[in-house]
């Protein structure tokens, strides 16, 4: 069984409209959170969190080139958005752009960490790493990622399946 990628999720909701954005895209109203995000950054250009959670609702619909565009307008407006690079690398692998993928996972290595559900960003990342170069035949470098992503987050049970799916190709 091939695992699936994860996205960084987005932090909890604040007030008006922003809030209504955040509480359609929990509930998985994407649409809805895909126009009210276009509404909040209509109203706010330069929030780079607007962005990012437009990209996470164009993600989920698998509008993959304007969720690659939301997000790299989050990584412009914010160069040490983690979650952004993740999430942008996601996109860029599941087109099949894994030159672009590999390189947006190692500026959300490169970046801050953060604290996303279901693991920090760096954590995250390398998983997804390991999983495209996985992907690429490359089994020495993902069983490595894979390791680096345990040694931040021992506990992180998608990166365990991950290494006893690697240790057993």
């Amino acid at each position: 069984m091939l695992l699936a990628p994860r996205l960084a999720l987005a932090q909890p909701p604040r007030p008006g409209l922003q809030q209504q954005a955040e509480t359609a895209q929990k509930l998985e109203q994407y649409p809805q959170a895909e126009s009210l995000w276009q509404e909040v950054i209509r109203q706010h250009p330069t929030s780079a969190e607007a962005y990012y959670n437009l990209g996470l609702s164009l993600h989920h619909q698998l509008k993959l080139d304007q969720a690659i565009d939301a997000y790299q307008n989050t990584t412009r407006l914010n160069t040490q958005y983690g979650s952004a690079y993740v999430n942008l690398g996601l996109a860029w692998m599941q087109i099949g752009k894994y030159d672009e993928a590999k390189t947006a996972f190692e500026k959300a290595i490169a970046s801050p960490n953060q604290s996303v559900d279901p693991a920090n960003t760096h954590t995250l990342a390398h998983y997804n790493l390991a999983i495209l170069l996985k992907r690429q035949g490359k089994q020495e470098a993902a069983l490595q990622e894979t390791q680096k992503a345990l040694a931040l987050t021992p506990k992180f049970g998608l990166a365990q399946e991950l290494l006893e799916q690697i240790k057993n190709d």
